[in-house]
């Protein structure tokens, strides 16, 4: 891949298309995460060239601009892609600057990051980042999987190992794991991913229902393990100052 990207980038140098040294220092670089170093730093652009792919409904040219960037952090190379109408005979500066935007293009290889869950069970986390990191892929259905894996997976922790995972789920509402409302979370979630779960695939989910899946985990995980967590430390760090909690109803 990256002998590839090398010597698409030293082809380009030498077409007319290519970039400036002055104009490609003079665009804004995009900080994403690399998928050599696993760290969130700039995407420095270093080359740029284009393929014609011929003309649109319009009549318009239509072009292919690739752009090689070079990661701040661990040096190694990614590019980005976006299709451009271009009419001008130069190249289209603007098109490059739109490149950078993680929104406008594609970029190779894929990465992915995933939030943290410290008070999550390892386990439990894995699957949760894992739901997370293929919906940054464009992995929909794989995503959507992973957050009902990871419903799951939030039962078994807390022990309701039994039956189906409509079971489960209706287990930690009546065991008190998670409240009423957050038991229609949980069974969305069910619902979204059971096509996946059992094969059926012939109409594939889209980003938005992965993104609404992988939100609603997150409200899960949030409750049942976060919110959990951080009130005990706070009760926790009262009783060392010898404060305690009160339980009275009327305080």
């Amino acid at each position: 891949m990256v002998r590839h990207t090398l010597a698409s980038a030293r082809s380009a140098m030498h077409s007319s298309d290519v970039l400036s040294a002055q104009s490609w220092q003079n665009l804004s670089m995009t900080t994403r995460f690399c998928p050599y170093c696993k760290s969130n730093s700039d995407a420095m652009p270093r080359w740029s060239f284009t393929t014609p792919l011929g003309r649109d409904a319009q009549n318009y040219n239509l072009y292919t601009v690739r752009m090689v960037c070079i990661c701040a952090n661990c040096k190694n190379l990614t590019t980005a892609k976006v299709v451009r109408t271009r009419t001008d005979p130069g190249m289209d500066t603007d098109a490059m600057r739109k490149l950078t935007a993680l929104s406008s293009c594609e970029w190779a290889p894929n990465s992915a990051s995933a939030p943290e869950y410290p008070h999550v069970p390892d386990h439990v986390a894995r699957c949760a980042s894992e739901a997370h990191m293929s919906h940054g892929i464009g992995a929909e259905a794989a995503s959507i999987l992973m957050t009902r894996t990871t419903i799951e997976a939030t039962a078994k922790s807390k022990g309701i190992e039994n039956g189906s995972l409509f079971a489960k789920i209706e287990a930690m509402s009546d065991q008190n794991v998670i409240r009423p409302a957050t038991l229609t979370l949980a069974h969305a979630i069910r619902v979204l991913g059971n096509d996946m779960a059992h094969g059926d695939v012939e109409e594939l989910p889209t980003t938005e229902d992965a993104a609404d899946a992988l939100h609603l985990m997150d409200m899960i995980l949030e409750e049942v393990y976060q919110a959990t967590a951080i009130a005990d430390e706070i009760l926790a760090r009262r009783t060392a100052r010898g404060e305690g909690a009160s339980t009275s109803p009327t305080s």
